[in-house]
């Protein structure tokens, strides 16, 4: 299998082909925004390693996160799902894990982690300006990263409990008055629905 690293524009695509389970020839494409991750990803399928985390308490966590992206998701999910992923790590979760190793995980490093995330900016998407703060897709996104990751250190013994599944990001409920309906509201109601011309 040939894998190939192209550049384009600011993006790297590491270009590799598969063969599915009807003995297909695929060819997918991971794009990856720094060259270091590009060839990292290279080396990890040249190297028959697509299948296998390799992981320990003293691993940063943030390079377990990478794996197991890599390989869990990568091989399990769409390559939608697997960017998607991959774009939460470089956007959020890059900057708020910092150097923490896995044996540091417990419940006050996760309630930090989650909390350390809600105040990141937003990333600008295509000429956009940035929010003031991460949007809620991204968190529930991130934390359900966090938490299928966790999951996979507590079945390999790695940690005790999977701490991020106890946490819940807050929910802003819009406040919608819903409007009194009383005879002011009916007349106008009446009256717009003729001029409209929907009852006569």
């Amino acid at each position: 299998m040939a894998v190939v690293i192209t550049k384009r524009r600011k993006a790297y695509n590491v270009i590799y082909t598969i063969q599915n389970e009807n003995g297909d020839i695929e060819k997918r494409y991971e794009t990856f925004y720094n060259r270091e991750q590009a060839l990292k990803r290279k080396e990890q399928i040249d190297g028959g390693k697509r299948n296998k985390i390799i992981v320990n308490k003293n691993t940063l966590f943030i390079d377990y996160l990478n794996q197991y992206v890599s390989v869990i998701i990568f091989n399990d999910y769409s390559i939608s799902i697997y960017e998607n992923k991959q774009s939460l790590i470089n956007n959020y979760l890059s900057k708020v894990v910092g150097d923490k190793k896995v044996k540091e995980l417990n419940a006050k490093t996760s309630k930090q982690i989650m909390h350390d995330l809600q105040l990141l900016p937003g990333v600008p998407l295509r000429n956009q300006i940035s929010n003031d703060v991460i949007c809620a897709s991204a968190v529930r996104g991130c934390l359900n990263l966090l938490c299928q990751a966790s999951d996979y250190l507590v079945d390999h013994n790695l940690v005790k409990l999977n701490y991020f599944t106890e946490y819940r990001p807050k929910v802003s409920a819009k406040n919608q008055e819903s409007p009194s309906w009383n005879l002011s509201y009916w007349t106008r109601l009446m009256v717009l629905c003729q001029e409209k011309g929907l009852i006569k």
